[in-house]
């Protein structure tokens, strides 16, 4: 469906040992994406993780949402931020 492909994604993770310095990475895989619901003025509080970090930074930004929005307009929104 439309909102699994938009919300199933992978975490990445990565330790490093205090001691030897051997970095761990992993990816878990998440199905399903809690969103808080927004109060006025109707903004969510995105990260956008590039496919590839870390060479390319992460993007933190705030995509307004008319009231009543549907999540075709907020996907649109965020390809035009």
């Amino acid at each position: 469906s439309r909102i699994v492909e938009l919300f199933q994604f992978q975490i990445r993770s990565e330790v490093e040992c205090p001691v030897c310095h051997n970095v761990s990475v992993t990816f878990d895989p998440i199905m399903y994406l809690s969103l808080p619901v927004p109060k006025p003025p109707h903004s969510v509080a995105l990260t956008v993780v590039p496919a590839n970090y870390p060479k390319v930074p992460m993007l933190k930004m705030d995509v307004m949402v008319p009231k009543g929005a549907t999540f075709e307009e907020l996907e649109r929104r965020l390809w035009t931020k």
